[in-house]
């Protein structure tokens, strides 16, 4: 509402209605428009306007009540996020969320940031029977009612909006728009601060738990990002001081796990990104050492093989690049600790632990990087063995992102890409007498273990969109490079939410 200094008699009031034929709200604006006879356009009470500033939040936050599932439906969603994904990522406060009142938004939007977090998880897709043929359009429509909610302020209770953005955040991380998730994160912590989450003492005693593990995670994911995307830190541990450590010693065992997993991970980052870094200084860790300081008696195996993975994720972010630095030579002690780090994430991720795993984010990447020291290792190896060994690393990490196609819809595109330059180098070196017969994928000619070779009923509708792979083989990569590095040409971002990829 805006006045000037005008005369009285100037004042009118101007109604903006919006809405379809059957519903129709208006809004009623007071403005001062000139009323002497000497104007050159006539003094309007009342303007129509189709293009009403809000239409675009307030569309996808109206049919966000529609795209609920069934009560029956979501307690089985529920059930779903519960056993997979909330013991790694426990930001849901679960006993405030079940006291809260089925038709309140502070529900709803809960509801939907769950069905987003769990439909990743190939058993959900039955349970979205309510999503028609086009599951992108709705995994879409969900994310904006949950942003747009937030840019309306419909809800009020910051710690439920910081549970909704950084589950939002978390599966956003990988898609097209890195900024994006970046942005939800961004507002999460926003509130964490308004709330003054970071501060001991402005905590009520009965929130006091659930704003300790919101804040832990969202300093996870704020780690995740700083190592997926390279972006500044928004969270570091002297904002915490030394509560950080008492309070993941505070959590439940996988959650500890996971929480001891990303300090590690924050260790590495910092370190690699200081000048002339020349790789961990003492000895790495182990993963069983990470394991002797919770207790795993209650932590089912998958969800252990899952930290696993992410643990040797940051064994390779924790060496130092072998194109940009000399540091890591073959006879160093960082390069036989990448190596054998990459073999163990595609071992676990497609062989040892094949299609139990839960698909959080974190398990394209790691596979994404498995494939970047291996693509190296073939490229720089000397002797046939190693070489070959490599050479079906490669392949292998190409058929795991193939078969997460499904819900993450651009790793089959990551995949065809890394085949494409596989096919480029062994022409190369043949000289080009074998390339008629090696035109065929590997894919096609043996997929013994894919993951999902068919399309699925659950696959169809889960809400992680998945598209035919825009890439052309023959348009691109023409001429072999021989120090090429495959990460240079694709990017580690996979859709999550969305499907395709987004301009930004």
């Amino acid at each position: 509402m805006l006045f000037f200094n005008q005369p009285a008699d100037c004042r009118r009031e101007l109604y903006f209605e919006y809405g379809s034929s059957e519903v129709t709200k208006q809004y009623t604006l007071r403005a001062w428009l000139p009323t002497t006879s000497g104007d050159s356009y006539p003094a309007a009470t009342t303007l129509r306007s189709n293009n009403f500033s809000y239409t675009n939040y307030l569309t996808p936050y109206g049919q966000c009540f529609h795209l609920l599932p069934a009560p029956d439906d979501m307690e089985a969603i529920l059930r779903i996020y519960m056993e997979t994904i909330h013991p790694i990522f426990p930001v849901l406060d679960y006993d405030n969320y079940r006291s809260k009142p089925a038709k309140s938004a502070d529900k709803i939007l809960l509801s939907l940031s769950i069905c987003i977090a769990a439909s990743v998880h190939p058993s959900s897709g039955q349970y979205f029977r309510h999503v028609a043929a086009y599951p992108a359009d709705f995994s879409l429509m969900i994310s904006n009612a949950i942003k747009s909610s937030n840019t309306l302020s419909l809800v009020q209770d910051k710690l439920i909006l910081i549970q909704s953005l950084s589950l939002l955040s978390l599966f956003k991380l990988f898609s097209g728009n890195r900024q994006e998730s970046k942005d939800l994160l961004s507002h999460a912590i926003s509130h964490a601060h308004a709330a003054g989450l970071h501060y001991y003492g402005h905590r009520t005693p009965e929130k006091k738990q659930a704003s300790t593990r919101a804040l832990c995670c969202l300093f996870a994911i704020d780690t995740i990002h700083t190592a997926c995307s390279r972006y500044p830190a928004q969270f570091h541990q002297r904002d915490f001081g030394s509560r950080l450590t008492s309070w993941v010693a505070e959590q439940e065992p996988c959650f500890q796990l996971f929480l001891r997993t990303i300090l590690l991970l924050e260790r590495a980052v910092d370190l690699s990104r200081t000048a002339d870094y020349g790789g961990w200084e003492g000895s790495f860790p182990s993963f069983e050492h990470l394991l002797g300081q919770v207790d795993t008696s209650s932590i089912p195996v998958p969800l252990i093989a899952t930290i696993e993975v992410l643990y040797h994720a940051v064994a390779i972010v924790a060496c130092p690049s072998s194109t940009s630095t000399s540091a890591c030579s073959c006879s160093s002690e960082a390069h036989p600790r990448q190596a054998l780090a990459a073999s163990r994430i595609t071992y676990i991720v497609g062989e040892e632990f094949y299609g139990q795993l839960p698909l959080l984010p974190v398990i394209p990447y790691a596979v994404g990087l498995s494939l970047r020291v291996s693509w190296n290792t073939m490229l720089r190896s000397k002797t046939l063995l190693f070489k070959e060994r490599a050479r079906k690393q490669v392949l292998d990490n190409c058929a795991i992102l193939r078969s997460l196609g499904g819900v993450y819809s651009s790793a089959s595109c990551m995949a065809d890409l890394a085949e494409r330059l596989v096919y480029e180098q062994e022409s190369k070196e043949e000289g080009g007498k074998n390339a008629n017969e090696n035109q065929e994928p590997p894919h096609l000619r043996s997929a013994s273990w894919r993951w999902a070779p068919e399309p699925t009923v659950q696959s169809t509708y889960c809400l992680m969109h998945s598209q035919p792979s825009p890439y052309s083989p023959d348009a691109h990569f023409s001429n072999p490079l021989s120090d090429l590095d495959i990460l240079d040409y694709f990017d580690t971002d996979v859709a999550v939410v969305g499907g395709t990829p987004e301009n930004s």
